[in-house]
């Protein structure tokens, strides 16, 4: 096996440093060359391992970057920016505070107001207790 014979130079961070380009440009050739083998094998292996992935994707969507790349993907299907202003945690939800920004609040406090960035409905009030759940870590009365 290649590794074995050539341990020093598979696992030398000085080999790889000093030989950076030529094995990037290696590595592109050999993607190149072996594109349509590499396709073919995928539809092989999706169609094969269907169940696997899907259990593979259904505990991947679980976690929390999971949910971060959900997140993601629906404000870019949506055409809406995602930069983030807090952290995510356990049972919360992205909130537009506008087309860019996002605000992680609870389930609870997102959900209690209808609400739509596009239409800017309900907007100023959603804003405002997200803003105050940032600034005091819980949010005001609602009502």
């Amino acid at each position: 096996m290649y590794k074995d014979s050539n341990k020093k130079k598979v696992y030398n961070k000085a080999f790889y440093l000093a030989h950076q380009k030529e094995i990037k440009t290696y590595q592109k050739a050999y993607r190149q060359v072996h594109q349509e083998e590499k396709r073919a094998y995928q539809k092989v292996y999706s169609k094969t391992h269907q169940q696997e992935l899907k259990a593979y994707l259904r505990a991947y969507v679980q976690t929390s970057a999971g949910k971060k790349g959900k997140l993601r993907s629906r404000a870019k299907r949506r055409q809406f920016g995602f930069i983030p202003l807090n952290e995510y945690f356990k049972g919360a939800e992205g909130h537009h505070i506008d087309k860019q920004y996002v605000i992680y609040i609870p389930k609870e406090l997102h959900r209690i107001i209808s609400h739509s960035v596009q239409q800017n409905r309900n907007m100023k009030i959603l804003n405002a207790k997200a803003l105050e759940f940032v600034e005091r870590g819980k949010p005001l009365k609602l009502f």
